[in-house]
């Protein structure tokens, strides 16, 4: 047989398609395809048995069933073509499903009556009716390939049941079989009960193994998905990480260039360009810092001995006393009120202490002079809540969505305070879903913003750290 013959009538896999209706349809066809090659098969089976084998059949009845099989595919092929052309919205998932059935449920009659005219029950070729249910459960839902498999046994029954009360006439095959057995009701039933076990366990085991393959199919086609966005973030990651990299560098060269060139400077002007590339070098680090954090939190996982009980009002009432100077330094009052005094949460106290100072910090640095931030904390249900609301420069609504992606800062951030990394943020994110927790914000350009901190309080009844230190 040629290599693209048994190419084309390979069974197509409906994983191989996103779109369920379309595998279902491309099967259908590929029923269509198969159903010739039953054709020639039959034909050859036909010149096989009567004149290399010397069984003789009634061929007139035979041949007729093989054109009648030639016409119904043919109507299956040009209803196929005519689905194909109507509108895309028409075909669905169910009319594949009633197309499959149809198919199935013809060739089961025809094969049915073609063994009606080649010995009836006595024929052992009643054991082709195994391949329909296990297209039927490749093709189709369980239940509908169990109906299948009940058909089947139903029509050969019927057929068994008609020839031994002389409904139908039977066409004894003496060159195969000497004695007559479509009377004998226990050969029946045997050859019955062999047949039915045989349909339904075909059924279940081939329905269970495509099931299977369409859950692991599901599955590796989700985990190449999610290893595919994880590049890709890698990939973005690398090239914002390098650009942000390459612009404090060139700076500091450009400064040492000009402080270490022989240019006429004054002792005063090349002093400030020395310290305009120790503060570059300073915010160099910074990011440098920001970004072994941020890989540390996406490659390591905590370990539950890392994991302490720390309560986070403690916690967090050291962290705004060590913003306070700065506050008030910039003329910004903070409020706290702090109402979780009896809540814990597990957690790497660093980490923690690290999302309460970038929280704090972001919300000192962009509230102009007369501001105010205000720092909550509240016990709901089985969480604990801290919030962070300032009355700041707040954030453009087009902006708020890309808070959370690194070396991201809202256009009116980077107006008001140029020194930044755009990573805390990222950082916050990371820790609070490590915990099991999540982070939000609400914003308004012009009156402030609000970042809401959401963490799981601890069960376990030990006592809490009070120092929040480690």
């Amino acid at each position: 047989m040629p290599r693209r013959l048994i190419e084309r009538l390979r069974i197509p896999a409906l994983e191989s398609f996103h779109d369920p209706v379309e595998g279902l349809m491309v099967l259908n066809r590929w029923f269509v395809r198969l159903r010739w090659l039953a054709v020639v098969v039959l034909f050859l089976i036909l010149a096989i048995t009567r004149w290399a084998v010397g069984i003789h059949l009634p061929m007139g009845p035979l041949t007729a069933l093989g054109a009648v099989l030639v016409i119904y595919n043919l109507l299956f092929y040009w209803y196929l073509e005519d689905l194909e052309g109507r509108a895309e919205k028409e075909i669905t998932y169910r009319v594949g499903e009633k197309f499959a059935n149809l198919q199935i449920a013809a060739d089961l009659v025809c094969i049915t009556a073609l063994l009606h005219f080649s010995g009836g029950v006595e024929n052992p070729f009643s054991t082709f009716y195994v391949f329909h249910v296990i297209i039927a459960s490749i093709m189709l839902p369980r239940g509908q390939s169990y109906f299948q498999a009940l058909l089947a046994v139903t029509l050969f029954a019927g057929l068994a049941l008609f020839e031994y009360e002389g409904i139908l006439p039977h066409y004894h095959l003496p060159e195969y079989m000497l004695t007559e057995q479509y009377r004998n009701w226990k050969w029946i039933l045997g050859h019955l009960g062999v047949l039915g076990v045989t349909l339904v366990t075909s059924a279940f085991f081939t329905a269970s193994l495509a099931k299977r393959l369409r859950e692991r199919h599901a599955e590796l086609v989700k985990t190449s998905a999610q290893l595919a966005e994880l590049e890709a973030r890698k990939s973005r990651f690398m090239r914002l990480a390098a650009h942000q990299l390459r612009a404090p560098l060139s700076a500091v060269r450009s400064l040492l260039s000009v402080s270490l060139g022989e240019y006429e400077l004054s002792a005063e002007k090349r002093q400030e360009l020395i310290h305009r590339a120790s503060a570059r070098t300073e915010q160099l680090l910074k990011l440098l810092g920001d970004l072994l954090a941020l890989s540390r939190l996406r490659s390591t996982r905590v370990e539950a001995a890392e994991q302490e009980l720390v309560a986070p009002d403690d916690m967090l009432d050291r962290v705004v006393a060590l913003f306070r100077p700065q506050a008030e330094e910039n003329g910004v009052a903070i409020h706290t009120h702090l109402h979780a005094s009896g809540a814990t949460v597990l957690a790497v106290p660093d980490r923690l202490r690290d999302v309460f100072t970038n929280l704090v910090s972001n919300a000192v640095k962009y509230t102009p002079t007369g501001g105010r931030v205000t720092v909550t904390t509240r016990v709901d249900g089985s969480a604990m809540v801290c919030e962070v609301a300032d009355t700041g420069i707040g954030i453009p609504p087009e902006d708020q969505a890309h808070l959370f992606e690194e070396f991201f800062r809202a256009s009116n951030a980077r107006e008001f305070a140029q020194e930044g990394t755009g990573l805390g943020l990222s950082i916050i994110k990371e820790i609070a879903e490590a915990m099991g927790g999540s982070v939000g914000c609400e914003s308004e350009v012009g009156k402030g913003t609000c970042f809401t901190l959401t963490l799981p309080r601890a069960a376990t009844p030990r006592k809490p750290r009070q120092d929040g230190t480690t």
